[in-house]
């Protein structure tokens, strides 16, 4: 059965979103190890959103990047490209643009209706940092839109929503190895990973 230290949906949301950026200064740096000021950077963060004095940014760079990139999302691929949905439309109940990106024929036919995360972690892989952070954003402000923010994660765990909530926190693991993360591509974990549990630091 899932568990998390977190008590809302809000706050679990807000947890794996300051990781992300942790992880994300991190690898910009070409640092291998989380420093003190990476620690503080998910402290702050985590704290604003819970407390509602931060909030999470626009897509407005999220969409620059996949103007740019004209790649599959998924493999970097430039062949065969056709506009995906990140997260599937009937899921998410609605068009939104930013949930519209590129991918090859392979991947989208791979992937069909299943959430990014578990597919890619089916495959001993993981998202891009930039291909994240679009699929942490949609399921934020998805959760913000619909009043889903305080919902009690023992609650939230039973809903049917447009995510794995139930395998997130294992599929996000890899945030926690900022050496073996990219900001653009996608990375190939060995096998281990699948189903490695990282004690203390993923559930404080």
């Amino acid at each position: 059965m899932a568990t998390t230290s977190r008590a809302t949906l809000g706050e679990e949301l807000a947890w794996h979103y300051a990781n992300l950026a942790r992880a994300d200064m991190a690898v910009s740096q070409k640092v291998e190890r989380f420093s003190i000021i990476h620690h503080m950077i998910r402290a702050k963060l985590y704290k604003g959103l819970v407390s509602g004095t931060m909030g999470v940014r626009s897509f407005f760079d999220d969409e620059k990047f996949k103007i740019e990139k004209n790649r599959c999302s998924y493999c970097d691929s430039a062949d065969a490209l056709s506009v995906d949905h990140l997260i599937p439309r009937k899921k998410l109940g609605s068009d939104y643009s930013e949930n519209l990106i590129l991918a090859c024929r392979h991947c989208n036919s791979s992937k069909r209706e299943r959430d990014m995360l578990t597919w890619l972690h089916s495959q001993g892989k993981f998202p891009s940092l930039m291909l994240l952070r679009r699929y942490l954003k949609l399921i934020y402000f998805f959760c913000q839109d619909h009043g889903l923010m305080d919902i009690r994660m023992e609650d939230a765990f039973d809903m049917e929503l447009p995510f794995d909530l139930k395998n997130m926190a294992a599929n996000l693991v890899p945030l926690y190895s900022p050496s073996q993360l990219s900001l653009e591509k996608i990375i190939a974990f060995p096998i281990r990973h699948r189903s490695q549990t990282i004690i203390g630091d993923a559930t404080k």
